[in-house]
């Protein structure tokens, strides 16, 4: 009986696609590929292409990176070491919550958006349009175009289902931090798509800065 061979995939911060081959021949051409490198560091084994798009076993790129591989019942578990920060660099993390109801109080605020701009960029005036992308930012006052900021966005993030977030990498320096809430918005024209916080921050070398907020309850 021909047995037919089943893969499971699993995708990686930088669109580093991995691949498990269980049971069955390799379902693509083993002709010689580059050696991928990810992070600086070459991963064993080969790459494989089938229907145009190249592949790397996960246990190769384990081994490579140093990480461990493990199964359970449903899922597929790859562990990759932290990655070391830039040296001179800081960090900015912490968790973003929101207030729910009675029962459950403040909970993760899942979504919640996080951009790092320049130091010169101005307070958002709660009469103020807010537009954010993970490229720009846009602040504007309704009505009248040439009282517009655009601001190039250095870092940008999302808080993951636990509410917290990360912005690694950071040089020393004068920044604002502007986090926009996913789940709870205000009566203002800022804040009518999800409350937003403006923290100016400096951060120095090897530092490590938490800027958890709390964005209270919903308005509407």
């Amino acid at each position: 009986m021909r047995q037919t061979s089943r893969t499971k995939t699993l995708f990686l911060t930088g669109a580093v696609l991995t691949s498990l081959v269980l049971g069955g021949a390799e379902p693509a051409s083993t002709a010689k590929f580059p050696t991928l490198v990810v992070n600086g560091k070459p991963i064993p084994g080969h790459l494989l292409l089938s229907g145009g798009r190249q592949y790397v076993a996960i246990d190769d790129l384990a081994r490579g990176l140093q990480g461990s591989l493990s199964f359970d019942a449903e899922r597929i578990l790859l562990t990759l070491p932290e990655a070391t920060p830039i040296s001179g660099s800081g960090r900015i993390r912490g968790t973003l919550t929101y207030y729910f109801n009675a029962n459950y109080g403040s909970v993760a605020d899942t979504g919640a958006q996080v951009w790092l701009l320049p130091a010169d960029f101005p307070d958002i005036a709660d009469s103020y349009f807010f537009i954010g992308t993970a490229e720009l930012l846009i602040i504007a006052r309704p009505g009248n175009a040439v009282d517009e900021t655009r601001s190039k966005v250095i870092k940008y993030t999302t808080a993951d289902a636990t509410g917290k977030y990360e912005l690694t990498d950071v040089p020393p320096g004068a920044y604002v931090l502007v986090m926009q809430s996913s789940h709870s918005n205000g009566l203002t024209q800022r804040d009518v798509l999800g409350r937003v916080k403006v923290v100016r921050i400096e951060i120095h070398a090897g530092e490590t800065l938490d800027k958890s907020l709390d964005f209270g309850m919903s308005a509407m």
